[in-house]
């Protein structure tokens, strides 16, 4: 299907995009100055693996044919209806456009296509660097999360470390040189499962359900031979103590995972394991680590990632229709404790089964 307007003499249309052109989707994501791994074929497959939700990705064309902007979708038929989401398990996706007006456009088509399928929500997850809004607007659309940027362009590998806080965040790094803790690269599946055992332990202390294995298989079957992605453990005494999953595009490289056994924490293997990642994203010639997605709520950790010299982006989500509503019965405390309660006192293997049905309706 298609949506078509015209405007000086030329012909647009939005199209559905399909298979066959993932490849010139996948040159337009990466020619665009705000395409990310998120908007990437490779994710689509990714979360087609995993969760089996149904793409859309919807691209705007020119009169030849070429792409000239897009967003990318996933139908999601869950807990609270029908449901497009610009894009499960991203931090933020923002529209890839070649002019403002072009969000216009698709607002339109997405408002057609959502009466004509009876979808209830469309959900858009956008960085404030997306300026399609006034500040009033975009300030009703804080989502309650940010992430954290770190640059690295600019600076030498002495400067970056300058801008950490000095007895937070330097003085921990200067003790894991003397803590005789390891570095070791991930190179195979089974890594991935050292990743995930480590996830699931930190998941379930911390109350909250885990991602399937099949996620982050997934994630490391597709990604791996484009470089897309790394996973790094600290050893001590021979014994993996923290593990971090890494995701990399373009200059970027993304912290999206971590985890730490709790009886380890004071070896600081986190703090080695950020340290070693920024030096060697710095020496592999990326410009940007961003510290990945953080809720508001989580003060411990905002603090944290604040303190390696980062800067805050905040994330704006956008919904049709508004669903503040939804949005408090899922983040409701009293809900949210009890479910922590819960977790915490579960088998790993039935918390690992509960968040595999879960992570497939509540998105």
């Amino acid at each position: 299907g298609y949506f078509v307007i015209r405007r000086f003499v030329l012909l647009k249309k939005i199209e559905i995009l399909n298979d066959d052109r993932l490849d010139e989707w996948d040159c337009f994501v990466l020619s665009h100055k705000a395409g990310s791994v998120y908007h990437t074929s490779l994710w689509r497959k990714v979360i087609s693996e995993s969760y089996r939700f149904k793409p859309l990705y919807l691209a705007l064309t020119n009169d030849n044919g070429a792409i000239s902007a897009g967003i990318p979708f996933f139908f999601i038929d869950g807990l609270f209806g029908k449901k497009l989401s610009s894009l499960p398990f991203a931090h933020y996706t923002d529209p890839l456009l070649s002019k403002k007006e072009d969000f216009d456009f698709f607002e339109k088509y997405i408002n057609l296509y959502m009466k004509e399928k009876k979808i209830k929500i469309c959900e858009l997850k956008t960085s404030t660097s997306f300026r399609s809004l006034n500040e009033d607007e975009a300030n009703k659309l804080r989502s309650g999360f940010c992430t954290h940027i770190l640059s690295l362009g600019d600076k030498t590998q002495e400067e970056i470390f300058r801008t950490f806080h000095k007895n937070c965040i330097q003085r921990p790094i200067r003790k894991t040189e003397k803590n005789g803790l390891e570095l070791k690269e991930g190179i195979s599946l089974s890594d991935v499962r050292i990743f995930f055992k480590l996830y699931l332990k930190m998941r379930k202390k911390n109350g909250l359900l885990p991602q399937p294995y099949n996620f982050f298989k997934s994630l490391w079957k597709n990604l791996r031979e484009k470089d897309g992605i790394e996973i790094l453990h600290a050893s001590y005494e021979g014994k993996i103590i923290s593990s971090i999953l890494l995701l990399k595009y373009k200059k970027t490289v993304i912290y999206e995972y971590g985890a730490t056994l709790q009886g380890y924490v004071r070896l600081h293997p986190s703090h080695f394991l950020l340290w070693e990642t920024i030096k060697r994203s710095k020496e592999n010639g990326y410009e940007i680590f961003d510290f990945g997605r953080t809720s508001d709520d989580n003060v411990n950790l905002m603090l944290f990632k604040d303190r390696w010299g980062t800067k805050r982006l905040d994330l704006n989500y956008r919904y049709k229709p508004d669903i503040g509503g939804i949005s408090k019965i899922r983040q409701a405390n009293a809900v949210k404790n009890l479910m922590n309660i819960v977790i915490k006192i579960m088998p790993d293997t039935i918390c690992h089964a509960i968040g595999k049905i879960l992570y497939r309706i509540i998105v």
